[in-house]
């Protein structure tokens, strides 16, 4: 047979399984262990994740995307927040389709045969919330915590091959704040790493990321970034960065729409 006919009959072949490989099923913290620690969501009802299982000898290798969707910066805007998707985990769809990292494609993603956990974003901050106010449920950290350490126990992650820690815009920003506390909770995975995708927020006013917004909800959230000496600066990604032990590999675009558009 033709070689070039060979190798689009297995192209085809691969594009079938992944497109039938490229379904994440959501997985929500209600294990007893991940309520006592306060995995939930702003509304108190539990977090989740949606995952899928890789393929092959990659599927010893992890990739942990957090979803960004901003934070709330009052306890006004918390409150509206925890009645939407992105801060209450009712209504949550069981199947979501995965992208950019996600995609289950060979053809356009190298990442393609990793398991893959996406992490719901509805902590109302970047994922390192870590206390209740009233009605609201700033457990970020907690959620992240439970992600890992289910992983752990239903998938083996503790003896990976490599984890791979993700995310975008203020998912980003969790994902490089976090990077360290999961190499420490894994030492037996030989390397972990980040992939930052615009978590680099300019400090300037009504911006998004700027000093009053983070210092609002770091304090409306109690956010504590371990190694840091306390403030803004410590949830802040260009002030941050230097103390992050962590490989990271970042891309920033100068054409950020949020952040131009805020700007």
């Amino acid at each position: 047979m033709d070689q070039r006919f060979r190798s689009a009959d297995v192209a085809a072949s691969l594009d079938a399984t992944a497109s039938s490989n490229n379904t994440l099923t959501l997985r929500l913290l209600t294990d007893a262990n991940y309520v006592q620690l306060g995995a939930t969501c702003l509304d108190g009802s539990p977090a989740g994740y949606y995952f899928r299982r890789g393929v092959g000898p990659d599927a010893a290798r992890f990739l942990v995307s957090f979803v960004g969707t901003g934070w709330c910066t009052d306890l006004a805007s918390c409150e509206a927040r925890a009645k939407t998707p992105i801060g209450s985990s009712r209504g949550w769809a069981k199947f979501v389709h995965g992208y950019g990292l996600a995609n289950a494609s060979s053809w356009q993603n190298a990442f393609a045969a990793w398991s893959v956990a996406y992490v719901n974003s509805c902590d109302g901050a970047f994922f390192l919330g870590n206390q209740t106010r009233g009605s609201l449920h700033f457990r970020g950290r907690a959620i992240a915590d439970a992600v890992i350490a289910d992983l752990v126990r239903t998938e083996g992650l503790g003896h990976s091959r490599a984890l791979l820690v993700s995310g975008d815009s203020s998912g980003g920003l969790a994902a490089a704040l976090s990077v360290d506390r999961f190499a420490a909770a894994l030492p037996s995975v030989p390397r972990v790493r980040g992939l930052i995708d615009g978590g680099f927020f300019l400090d300037r006013p009504r911006c998004g990321g700027d000093r009053g917004s983070l210092a609002s909800i770091m304090a409306l959230a109690g956010v504590n970034v371990s190694g840091c000496g306390g403030g803004w600066k410590c949830a802040s990604l260009p002030h941050a960065l230097p103390r992050i032990a962590s490989p990271l590999f970042l891309t920033q675009s100068l054409y950020d729409y949020s952040q131009l558009g805020a700007s």
